[in-house]
């Protein structure tokens, strides 16, 4: 417990105000992001923690039981600790989201993706599960930012979100070519330990852009979340959502 709060004074001393609502909070408290329930026996490395306001810290939480059960949809565990573990997280998403558990499709027929014996899932699109994932990656996004240039992003900035399931971080040529274009991939590690088979990122700010910031993480081989936080605000008019520091504030799923 004393290791515990002397990590989370340091981490408030280094960021004094929140990297969710553009810094116009103080931090109170210290975000793991990505958040620990993703890995195994939630055993994480040190690393990318970030200050938080009380009001965004809580807007995290709704959507943890989410990530945490989907991110061990692919590979298989491979241990029975491993299959005990998932069981459990399961169990947590359909305890908190019964009726968002009715919404996962299972294909009863196994395919063989990447050497392995898997069942896809497929997620209806629109509705709140996709839009938790969607606002997961806007919230990865901020974190990102102030882990590359040390600051939140500002308040008039805009983050544009998506999320990609398994076949698209294994199939899919653009999503192949931007991950190329960021250079190699980063993970959490304490010294010769790493998590990169749970938890991998990519992130880059362009030359002829500087200020303009991408992302991409992606869970195990389950699923991956892309992020472009524009610090000029909104310039794109699509369908995809956008979101604002601050929207964590009151988030639910």
């Amino acid at each position: 417990m004393g290791e515990r709060k002397s990590r989370t004074a340091a981490i408030l001393s280094e960021q004094p105000t929140c990297t969710y609502c553009a810094g116009a909070s103080p931090s109170t408290s210290r975000d793991h992001c990505p958040p620990t329930a993703i890995f195994n026996d939630a055993h994480r490395p040190p690393g990318l923690e970030f200050g938080a306001c009380g009001a965004c810290h809580q807007g995290t939480r709704s959507m943890d039981a989410i990530v945490a059960m989907l991110s061990r949809n692919f590979p298989n565990p491979t241990t029975e600790a491993g299959r005990i573990e998932g069981q459990r997280h399961v169990r947590n998403f359909v305890r908190r989201y019964p009726d968002l558990a009715g919404l996962l499709q299972f294909d009863d027929r196994p395919v063989l993706y990447q050497g392995q014996t898997a069942h896809a899932v497929a997620i209806p699109a629109g509705g709140r599960l996709p839009r938790a994932l969607v606002a997961f990656g806007a919230r990865v996004g901020l974190a990102l930012y102030r882990h590359h240039f040390g600051r939140p992003a500002p308040a008039g900035a805009s983050i544009h979100s998506s999320w990609h399931p398994n076949a698209h971080l294994d199939s899919d040529e653009s999503i192949e070519e931007l991950l190329r274009s960021m250079g190699q991939a980063q993970t959490l590690a304490q010294g010769r330990w790493h998590v990169s088979e749970q938890f991998r990122f990519w992130s880059a700010a362009p030359s002829d852009a500087p200020d303009l910031f991408c992302c991409f993480a992606a869970f195990r081989q389950s699923f991956g979340v892309l992020a472009v936080v524009d610090p000029n605000g909104p310039r794109y008019d699509d369908d995809h959502l956008q979101f604002s520091p601050g929207f964590l504030q009151g988030f639910v799923v």
